[in-house]
């Protein structure tokens, strides 16, 4: 059971005051200001949730890693369509929060030279012979990416805008960086409201905004960049599928994706 704060004095992203419990279940914030919604934990409390997590996979597959092989496929094609690429064959890729490394292999199959990035998934990917890195502190200097990916990553991280900007600067220049996050305005999180089924996964952390993750952005001095409206075939049902076009143009899609140029 992850412990949280009771009160705060402010959102720790804009640091307005007026915050609010929004959750009392599972204690999640809303900052009324930015609109930010967060889970407070600590560093700590934080690492042992991963720990524990990869002690016993088969019981938290929610923060070891939920994409399928087949849906890593299907995001790498639409990357490729949204940056005007026929493959990935030949580029320098980079994934960061790798967990079980089916992005890896989709990524190889594509021709990619694909590397990964996961503190905690590091002996299992190692184990499978996958080039991996423990953090982005043990990648050399000289080293850098033509493109990395963030998938359903930052909402995860401890310090979300510090490896944004990390990322950012391991591009080479004319590079990208691929985000996506649940959206906190989509039409599921309005709907659902503090029931929203994000916030039921124990490893998300941050559940972001437009506003909020564009403010990063320009706050990082990074000023090209792009949201995506994607239609991934998750069901076969048409009406479900009209539903999903619709949502998409109306913004109100469950998935916040930018393509971030350096």
């Amino acid at each position: 059971m992850v412990k949280v704060a009771k009160s705060l004095e402010q959102c720790p992203f804009c640091s307005h005051k007026d915050v609010r419990l929004y959750n009392k279940t599972l204690f999640i914030w809303r900052c009324l200001s930015c609109g930010l919604l967060f889970r407070k934990i600590s560093e700590s409390e934080f690492v042992k949730l991963y720990k524990d997590a990869w002690s016993d996979s088969g019981k938290h597959i929610d923060e070891i890693g939920v994409t399928t092989l087949d849906l890593a496929r299907s995001y790498l094609q639409k990357i490729a369509e949204s940056l005007g690429l026929e493959s990935f064959s030949g580029l320098k890729i980079l994934d960061f929060g790798t967990g079980r490394g089916e992005m890896l292999t989709a990524l190889s199959e594509s021709g990619a030279d694909a590397y990964g990035i996961d503190p905690f998934s590091y002996n299992y990917l190692d184990g499978r012979n996958f080039k991996v890195f423990r953090g982005i502190e043990k990648i050399p200097e000289e080293v850098s990416f033509d493109g990395i990916i963030a998938n359903d990553v930052i909402e995860h991280l401890f310090s979300p805008k510090d490896r944004i900007k990390d990322l950012y600067k391991l591009l080479k220049n004319g590079g990208w960086l691929y985000i996506a996050t649940p959206n906190n305005s989509s039409l599921n999180a309005r709907v659902f409201m503090s029931g929203w089924r994000e916030f039921y996964n124990p490893g998300h952390i941050w559940f972001f905004n437009s506003v909020c993750l564009e403010r990063i952005f320009s706050e990082l001095g990074i000023a090209k960049y792009k949201r995506l409206h994607w239609f991934i075939q998750y069901d076969r049902n048409p009406l479900r599928k009209l539903i999903h076009y619709l949502l998409r143009f109306s913004e109100l899609d469950g998935v916040l994706r930018y393509i971030l140029r350096k």
